[in-house]
């Protein structure tokens, strides 16, 4: 073989040698996993997404970086942030302009006295229900709260703690008892405060704050045998409860007053137990809300996220 010929072949075989060895410039399975979902912010978490090299020497990108999408799922009010969603509302009064219910599932209330509709904790919660300390909301057929666990929430600002038996939301009537009174007490009328039909009492250690808005929250969970007081998100008292929370009479329910028994009008008597200041964002649940979903409806307050989920 000539020196032409030896090195043509020697230069063939290099060339057929090298197309062996080369890779793909980059990784061709890099397929998109399903995108991390977003923590309820909207904010998809995006992935690293790892593709090759491209240097030629055979070594392809594993692909497997977990792209987000930027469409996790917006939080929608209605969840603690995690995916575990609230369960259903069992009345619902969001004071937005007026007191109609807003879940669907329990009773509109009307006007006593000459209560307003003024700003409440942000923006975003709308209006709130503003009363002097002679006028609140009431309404008869009040839809009992069901079953052993119970979850009760409400914003509230206390222009003044004078008198007793100050009320947030009342199912309690002069002459029958209801199921509840939440707000402040009698003995302790500083107190943060709620009393079951039962006679079971817890009490707040601290006196209630005046002159801002403070979030309060009774739960009642029957697995744990407890009746749990929240202010601002965070535990302040703890006792003994025993199931079921028993419906009682009165069928009128009160919020910023004590109603009569049948919910017409508010009690009368001596002590009404009128409100002065504001109250929105009612809430109730046939259900022992968790720490931190309790947490989560405080936060979301300030934020400006109601209880379903929207904001004005």
């Amino acid at each position: 073989m000539n020196r032409f010929a030896t090195r043509f072949a020697y230069m063939s075989a290099a060339l057929i040698l090298a197309a062996c060895r080369t890779g793909p410039e980059t990784a061709t399975d890099s397929s998109t996993d399903t995108s991390t979902t977003g923590d309820g912010d909207g904010d998809g978490d995006t992935g690293d997404g790892d593709t090759g090299d491209g240097d030629g020497d055979g070594d392809t990108g594993d692909g497997d970086g977990d792209t987000g999408d930027g469409d996790g799922d917006t939080g929608d009010g209605d969840g603690d942030g995690d995916g575990d969603p609230f369960p259903p509302l069992a009345g619902y009064w969001a004071f937005n302009g007026d007191s109609t219910e807003g879940s669907g599932t329990n009773i509109d209330l009307m006007p006593i006295g000459d209560p307003e509709y003024l700003a409440s904790v942000s923006p975003g919660l709308g209006t709130a229900l503003t009363l002097d300390g002679d006028d609140a909301a009431v309404g008869a057929d009040f839809v009992k709260l069901s079953g052993d666990d119970v979850t009760i929430v409400a914003w509230a600002y206390a222009e003044s703690l004078e008198g007793i038996w100050n009320t947030i939301v009342k199912n309690w009537g002069p002459g029958t008892s209801g199921q509840f009174h939440i707000g402040l007490g009698e003995a302790d009328e500083d107190m943060f405060q709620s009393v079951l039909n039962n006679n079971e009492w817890a009490t707040a250690e601290d006196p209630f704050p005046s002159g801002e808005w403070v979030h309060t929250a009774v739960v009642l969970d029957a697995m744990a045998g407890e009746h749990r007081l929240y202010i601002n998100g965070a535990l302040v008292t703890t006792v003994a409860y025993a199931a079921p929370l028993d419906v009682g009479e009165s069928t009128g329910l009160g919020v910023g007053a004590k109603p009569n028994d049948d919910g017409t009008g508010v009690a009368e008597q001596a002590e009404v137990g009128f409100w002065n200041g504001g109250i929105d964002e009612v809430g109730m649940y046939n259900a022992a809300l968790t720490p931190e979903q309790i947490s989560t409806i405080y936060q979301n307050g300030l934020d400006g996220i109601q209880l379903d989920g929207s904001s004005e």
